[in-house]
């Protein structure tokens, strides 16, 4: 079964679809050495990351995910892995025959995940896909599934592919969820075999409802794709996709989260909290590899909770003297309500993570012994202050 969890109820929770297409059966590469003219044509490789990666998000899910009043109820995996060690253990037990991406399980389990979405109006729906990726117009988002450039899709070459946008219109005007989250982890070039033809067949996709005064589309339906359009997306070989390198952190290590600042308020991880860290953190991932990756995110966008952090996220603070300044003049005292971290600190610069939050630092001019303070907010992943004040 496609389904890792299903409990069936009823009851308001979070229902997820996961995707992840490492191997392909008819391109370059292949294990079965069945690659077909049209694979070979296509210039398009074995992949050693999209099948991590969905399987680190699935994973991230059964164990990780917080939504209170929302926990996961379903989850539905479909994986094709390259290596045995691109699938999380929590997973393998569960994957079985129709867990493979193929045209005919994707079709059969959308179909399911919609179904399980639809139980509750106030459910929260979230899809995650990885894999090979074209488009045919500028707006365009297709996954190549396992069975892509099958000998016997000649005359709809794109039978075995899948257009994730008319799936997002699909659930977001359908009554489904109320609010949905859609992460597509795929390259958006122009298909290599498009100036070919004058129309290529053969991809899945589903109906479009039309809105009527009577329908209810989602209140929150962001869609986060990885590539902007035309461009490729990037991955660490035998690692993760750069995009979900920065979800993962975006979400495990708390960096996209945010909270009011007051006592004890929790820290969470919104739509608007997502763009903002996953666009500029996967802009510096490709950056540091010389490669330039920017993502879009389009959809309905309301700024909805997307997961609640179990404690507030660390910081990497760092606090140093202005340049051009002598260090051995001050000292500081960093601390929070009536914990103090660091008193009469005259080592510079100082270098910690500690929990996010708000601090209140003390320096001292030792050479008049003059003494200032202030409220220092620490978020999420990184802060410098520099002393004096």
């Amino acid at each position: 079964m496609t389904a890792v969890i299903d409990d069936s109820l009823n009851s308001p929770g979070t229902h997820a679809l996961i995707i992840g297409v490492s191997a392909y059966d008819y391109l370059m590469g292949s294990s079965e050495g069945e690659c077909s003219e049209q694979g070979s044509d296509s210039g398009l490789r074995q992949l050693s990351a999209a099948a991590r990666s969905a399987s680190q998000f699935a994973t991230w899910l059964m164990t990780k995910y917080r939504r209170k009043d929302f926990p996961l109820r379903s989850l539905r995996v479909l994986l094709s892995p390259a290596t045995e060690d691109e699938v999380g253990v929590a997973l393998k037990d569960h994957l079985r025959d129709d867990s493979i991406p193929t045209r005919e399980n994707v079709s059969t389990a959308f179909r399911n995940f919609k179904q399980a979405a639809a139980r509750n109006p106030n459910n929260i729906a979230i899809v995650y896909v990885a894999g090979h990726g074209v488009q045919f117009t500028n707006t365009g988002a297709v996954l190549l599934l396992k069975d892509f450039a099958h000998p016997e899709h000649e005359e709809e070459r794109y039978k075995g592919a899948v257009d994730i946008r008319s799936m997002h219109e699909n659930m977001t005007y359908a009554n489904v969820a109320r609010s949905q989250f859609w992460f597509v982890d795929i390259c958006r070039q122009r298909a290599p075999d498009a100036k070919e033809f004058e129309e290529l067949a053969g991809v899945l996709k589903f109906n479009i409802p039309v809105k009527t005064s009577s329908s209810s589309a989602a209140t929150c339906s962001p869609l986060f794709l990885s590539a902007s359009s035309g461009e490729q997306a990037f991955a660490k070989p035998g690692k993760l996709t750069l995009f979900c390198e920065a979800l993962m952190s975006a979400l495990e290590e708390g960096h996209a989260a945010s909270s009011d600042g007051e006592r004890s308020s929790p820290w969470l991880v919104s739509t608007s909290g997502l763009q903002m860290y996953l666009r500029k953190t996967v802009e510096s991932l490709a950056a540091c590899h010389d490669e330039k990756q920017l993502i879009e995110c389009t959809g309905i966008f309301n700024d909805e909770v997307f997961h609640e952090c179990e404690k507030a996220p660390n910081v990497d603070l760092t606090i140093q003297i202005k340049d051009g300044l002598p260090g051995t003049h001050y000292s500081a005292k960093l601390s929070q309500l009536s914990r103090v971290l660091y008193d009469n600190h005259t080592t510079w610069p100082l270098r910690d993570s500690i929990p996010a939050g708000i601090y209140k630092i003390e320096v001292t001019t030792l050479t008049t012994n003059e003494k200032d303070s202030d409220n220092l907010r620490l978020l999420p992943p990184s802060r410098i202050k520099e002393l004096p004040l």
